[in-house]
């Protein structure tokens, strides 16, 4: 069974490698849509270069990374420390989720040590519940969809969150586990 797609939303570029880049590749591998986006373009990671010309590196090596995984890619175009948990972001990132319809969504850890991550995992959290909500109005006239996609958060051990999954009793989670398996 493969699912409409897998989005995995985190604060920056190389996070998903770092992460889960093995779990996305066999997940890609498997059949899988993945895309994989990062709030920001990490324009603030670096003494090097100017925010734009690390920003643009980044996003570049994030889209070639991802390719390698068998994803696809994009920016939300959040700063580096300039996500926060307030109405305009979360419409923003509810936008993205009812374009990409994605059947599992994954990202941060609501408790991490950079308070980019721990926004991320707020805005995305609060995006699944708000996608499906048709009163709930954001730029475009993406129509909301029928059902809300589920959620993961992830710790540096991602099959751990996979595997609690196989404890729960929701049939979502037992076709949720089934789907995801090889």
């Amino acid at each position: 069974m493969i699912l409409r797609g897998i989005l995995f939303i985190h604060a920056h570029p190389d996070d998903a490698e770092i992460l889960a880049g093995g779990t996305l590749a066999l997940l890609a591998q498997a059949g899988h849509n993945i895309t994989i986006v990062s709030m920001t373009a990490g324009d603030c990671g670096t003494t090097e270069h100017g925010p734009d010309e690390i920003a643009a590196i980044r996003r570049s090596e994030a889209a070639a990374a991802a390719n390698l995984i068998g994803a696809r890619y994009q920016c939300a175009g959040f700063g580096d420390l300039a996500i926060f948990n307030d109405d305009p972001s979360r419409r923003r990132v509810t936008e993205l989720l009812r374009r990409a319809t994605p059947g599992i969504v994954i990202t941060a850890s609501p408790a991490d040590y950079h308070c980019d991550h721990e926004a991320t995992s707020i805005l995305v959290r609060d995006a699944c519940f708000a996608a499906s909500a048709p009163n709930y109005q954001t730029d475009s006239r993406t129509p909301p969809p029928l059902c809300r996609p589920s959620l993961i958060s992830i710790s540096p051990t991602p099959w751990a969150a996979l595997a609690a999954l196989e404890q729960s009793s929701n049939p979502t989670s037992s076709s949720t586990l089934r789907a995801l398996s090889p």
